[in-house]
């Protein structure tokens, strides 16, 4: 593992993108967290967890196409608007495309009606 700044910042050694790590030296919020790379999905984002002492926070990559980010933002927006759940969004970086918002975990309503199918409505 290598270690730059004050974060760890390497999985089963792929290491995390040089911006991601001096974004998360740059914000705060991030500052000594232990990041993680959670994947990629069909689009050009990546998904990293970075975990610190009081909780995660998840950081949506989306520097290949900044509509990306900007469309999360418009969705998260509409949703608090409309009383639904949405996570918090701590910091959205326009110029790079990097939005962190607040970690809901690994659970999914699929997975907790698949371990639980009385949940269902």
């Amino acid at each position: 593992m290598s270690k730059r700044g004050s974060a760890w910042l390497t999985l089963k050694n792929l290491p995390v993108a040089d911006h991601i790590i001096e974004y998360c030296n740059q914000v705060n919020l991030l500052k000594g967290a232990e990041v993680s790379i959670m994947g990629q999905d069909c689009s050009t984002k990546n998904h990293y967890r970075a975990t610190l002492k009081d909780g995660r926070s998840y950081i949506m990559d989306a520097s290949g196409d900044s509509s990306v980010a900007d469309s999360l933002v418009k969705v998260h927006n509409f949703m608090n608007l409309n009383e639904f759940s949405a996570p918090k969004i701590f910091d959205y970086n326009k110029r790079q495309s990097l939005v962190i918002t607040e970690d809901f975990g690994d659970n999914s309503y699929k997975n907790i009606l698949l371990n639980d199918p009385s949940l269902e409505l």
